[in-house]
């Protein structure tokens, strides 16, 4: 009986995340106005690749146990408040920048960490680049538009009160921002970080710039060249 309850957790787990954004239809839009901030802003609010620190280590993990069916349920709920946000945004920046057109091979991992108590943001950041800064903005800012998510379940907190997501972005439309696509992970130990969290996503709300506004072209390099971290160079202008 025990196993037979295990596979139906198993099969609840898989049939919420096995969906692709071509068939999920949105229950609610984002209120948040349309607008985009370039690369160099992300960058001052630390959440690009180069100068992101993820909560998220080895070694300071622990197994989902219970908690997986209730993340599963969780995730397909944040799908549906982020999936709008990112087709938008998606669709705004190949506008902007026609070498993102033809792209469909793209993907970058971000680390959601979000505030048990009300599902708003606690910190936000590239933990793997796509290899184009422009797609990494892409997710960022949908992200930063789909929020607040709903009040995530106690169950799913870490120590310090806060859950943790990664989730893969795909500039196929097929895979795009699919639950299926999104890992959870529980933390062993409140992670104490020298970054403060609460200013850097202070700035991300003070930060509200029309995408039709264009600053200086500036061009962002990767001081640091890692594996987890191969953003090239790109010019912010179209």
């Amino acid at each position: 009986m025990r196993n037979t309850s295990w596979d139906a957790l198993n099969l609840l787990v898989m049939a919420a995340l096995a969906v692709s954004c071509s068939k999920i239809v949105p229950s609610a839009r984002p209120t948040a106005p349309h607008h985009r901030l370039n690369v160099e802003e992300w960058r001052v609010a630390q959440a690009l690749c180069d100068v992101y620190v993820p909560d998220v280590q080895a070694g300071n993990t622990v197994a989902l146990g219970g908690a997986r069916v209730p993340f599963a349920i969780y995730i397909a709920s944040m799908h549906e408040h982020l999936h709008y946000a990112y087709e938008e945004e998606l669709a705004a920046a190949r506008e902007a920048y026609p070498a993102l057109r033809g792209a469909t091979d793209l993907a970058v991992r971000v680390e959601i960490v979000i505030n048990q108590a009300d599902g708003s943001l606690a910190k936000l950041g590239v933990v793997k680049s796509s290899g184009s800064v422009v797609f990494d903005v892409v997710a960022l800012a949908a992200l930063r538009r789909a929020v607040p998510f709903d009040a995530p379940p106690p169950s799913l907190a870490s120590p310090g009160g806060k859950v943790y997501v990664h989730w893969i972005f795909h500039a196929d439309p097929f895979e795009a921002c699919a639950p299926r696509h999104a890992v959870p992970f529980v933390l062993a130990h409140e992670r104490s970080s020298k970054i403060a969290t609460a200013s850097c996503m202070g700035r991300l709300s003070s930060l509200d710039v029309d995408p039709r506004v264009r600053t200086p072209a500036v061009r962002w390099q990767n001081p640091r060249k890692t594996s987890n971290c191969k953003a090239k160079a790109l010019s912010l202008n179209p």
